[in-house]
């Protein structure tokens, strides 16, 4: 597992547990009649006031119930509005166009096309074509694609072997993925 899968992982975890946690605290808020202004802090700096609204939380139940918050229904609409705005929010944020495939994810994908490509160059059947890509690295990253290269080593049954440099590009295009050889 590389660095980058390990990140957008670690993301994802606390994508949910921001969400959940989230959720859990406009339950929390309704029913125990407490303040939906916590609500709008958590909307806006989950970060810091949710563990502070976990800290406090003790009091807070006990200052609801001498005197507890009336929470219209039109403020419990709203206070489930921003779950749904907050989730979108962060599902926006986390895809970032920058997260297309790895060089060493697109390989099988980058060999495929190697094979079908020597097959018509030779004008063989892609079944007589085997071929492995080895040494991939990448060469360089934007925000639009990666730049990825490595060494094709190939056989054609009836001409023998070979091999050669191959560059290949990963992108996002239309909201799908894509490779192509270069």
């Amino acid at each position: 597992m590389n660095i980058e899968t390990l990140f957008n992982l670690l993301f994802e975890a606390i994508f949910w547990v921001g969400a959940l946690s989230y959720i859990w605290m406009v339950w929390d808020t309704t029913k125990n009649k407490i303040s939906y202004n916590w609500l709008i802090g958590a909307f806006l700096l989950w970060i810091v006031v949710v563990p502070y609204y976990l800290v406090k939380r003790k009091s807070l139940i006990e200052k609801s119930q001498e005197a507890p918050e009336e929470h219209s229904k039109s403020h419990q609409v709203g206070a489930w509005l921003s779950v749904i705005a907050w989730v979108f929010y962060l599902s926006w944020a986390s895809s970032d166009s920058t997260n297309f495939m790895t060089c060493k994810e697109a390989v099988g994908i980058a060999n495929e096309l190697a094979i079908a490509n020597l097959a018509d160059f030779h004008g063989v059947l892609e079944s007589k074509v085997s071929s492995k890509i080895v040494n991939v690295s990448e060469v360089y990253t934007s925000e639009a694609e990666r730049t990825c290269k490595g060494e094709l080593h190939y056989q054609i049954d009836g001409y023998g072997r070979d091999a050669e440099m191959l560059r290949f590009r990963t992108y996002i295009d239309n909201g799908e993925q894509w490779v192509q050889l270069l």
